[in-house]
């Protein structure tokens, strides 16, 4: 991966999220209105105050809140920017990824 223009500073974090399920299961397109924002990726880099507070380093996979942060685009690639805080958890093996739903309360 080439070197990125932006850095994140203090504690936030700059992440690749995962791609989006643009087909159900079932076979149905979702057109991009119906599209869920992902809400895991790898981390790809991290602020300085973030090594202190937060044990992950880039490359984790990590689970972060849905609509947080902002979206940033470098190269032609899309990133999330979101403050440590707003990480809610880092999978242990590549395989526990697979399966997993998070369900939002109604």
């Amino acid at each position: 991966m080439s070197q990125l223009a932006l850095e994140p500073l203090f504690e936030r974090i700059m992440i690749l999220p995962d791609k989006v399920e643009e087909v159900t299961e079932t076979g149905i397109v979702l057109p991009v209105e119906a599209r869920k924002r992902p809400n895991t990726g790898i981390v790809i880099s991290i602020g300085h105050l973030v090594e202190a507070k937060c044990p992950i380093k880039p490359g984790d996979h990590v689970l972060y809140q849905r609509y947080s942060g902002l979206e940033v685009t470098s190269g032609g690639t899309t990133y999330h920017m979101v403050i440590a805080n707003d990480l809610l958890g880092k999978f242990t093996s590549p395989d526990a990824i697979n399966g997993l739903q998070v369900n939002q309360p109604s």
